[in-house]
């Protein structure tokens, strides 16, 4: 019996050695548990931090597209206004052409009243020292 109680003393000092072996393993556990926690949220944070990068590269790019837009409106209203211009200058040549037209018509009927007034009198060159003409003449000097 005496031996019986010391393989039993035995065995119960022995199971806080074999409690504190399973506490020491389930804190290893726990700690691999962390270091796989801490990968993943090492993971994480660099795929953020790419996301970050990438959101901001975008960003640069709708910015960029944004001015590129601007230089292609204030390019499409410069080449508008310079239409606007050589429309006006086209418009006063057009105007300008229209007066040399009336000022060349003006000067025709003007040469053709001179030529009818001129037929109505019969051309005969005058003696100058001698202004005696029976008829009205025009004088050539």
């Amino acid at each position: 019996m005496p031996l019986a109680a010391s393989a039993m003393s035995l065995v119960a000092s022995a199971m806080p050695l074999a409690a504190s072996a399973m506490s020491l393993a389930a804190s290893a556990m726990f700690l691999a548990a962390s270091a796989v926690s801490l990968a993943a949220s090492a993971r994480l944070l660099v795929a953020s931090a790419m996301l970050l990068v990438a959101s901001a590269m975008f960003l640069a790019a709708s910015a960029m597209l944004l001015a590129a837009n601007a230089t292609f409106l204030a390019a499409s209203a410069m080449f508008l206004a310079a239409s606007a211009v050589s429309l006006a200058a086209s418009a006063t040549f057009l105007v300008a052409s229209a007066m040399v037209l009336a000022a060349n018509a003006m000067s025709l009927v003007a040469s053709a009243t001179f030529l009818a007034a001129s037929a109505m009198f019969p051309r005969r060159e005058c003696n100058v020292t001698h202004r005696e003409c029976d008829v009205p003449c025009v004088e050539y000097f």
